[in-house]
């Protein structure tokens, strides 16, 4: 429930940049907030195929294992023709990397081949730490354990895009929300606050994670016949 009402948060607010699109308000205009819809609508019916619903065929190519964290890399074609990668990584813990800390997460980085307006509308630029520049052009939903800029742990929130900001370009979804929402693509007020405690959290994403394992399992069967 509460990542439905997450869901019809950020819907509303891309209705409310609709309405400053309209009032001259911004330069994106009604075809971005187009393209806005579609492409949340797409990354949630990818969401949704994982329970064996949705319009997506998903085809594992890859798990990946790695400290404290695991991705798995799906080949995924729609009944429109069109074709995407899809990584979802799965790390219930925050973990410690290089003297930095990585926020505890479930994330979807939906990646489009073949609809180009869809690839160029999410493609930006990023500046890592680092200062190593990276471009990349997925659309992103993430149920993330936020945290503040000293460490500590804030919240549950569901990113999808990413807003602009000193270290990237912004996606059009990011835009978009950023436009509508003080919160930007974050939406830190829809999730009980009783999932910021860490062990809870942990235990809700290995959860997703065993119900994605056990529906991939069902599909190796159907397509050997065993079900």
């Amino acid at each position: 429930m509460q990542v439905r009402e997450a869901v019809i948060r950020r819907a509303k607010d891309l209705l409310l940049a609709g309405d400053l699109i309209r009032s001259g308000e911004s330069d994106l205009n009604f075809e971005d907030l187009k393209t806005g819809f579609i492409s949340l609508r797409t990354i949630l019916e990818v969401a949704q195929s994982f329970t064996g619903k949705g319009r997506f065929n998903l085809d594992l190519k890859e798990s990946i294992k790695e400290k404290e964290q695991r991705q798995y890399i799906f080949g995924l074609a729609d009944d429109k023709g069109d074709s995407y990668s899809l990584k979802v990584l799965f790390r219930p813990r925050i973990r410690e990397v290089k003297n930095r800390s990585e926020e505890a997460r479930i994330n979807f980085a939906l990646i489009p081949e073949t609809d180009l307006a869809l690839k160029e509308a999410f493609t930006q630029e990023i500046t890592h730490a680092s200062g190593k520049k990276q471009t990349v052009n997925d659309i992103r939903l993430g149920i993330d354990l936020a945290q503040d800029i000293k460490g500590d742990v804030k919240g549950v929130s569901m990113d999808i895009g990413r807003s602009p900001s000193e270290n990237r370009e912004g996606d059009l979804l990011g835009k978009l929300f950023d436009l509508a929402s003080k919160h930007g693509s974050h939406n830190p007020g829809s999730f009980d606050v009783a999932l910021k405690d860490p062990e809870v959290f942990a235990l809700a994403v290995s959860s997703f994670q065993a119900n994605l394992e056990k529906y991939q399992l069902t599909m190796i069967k159907k397509s050997l016949g065993l079900s």
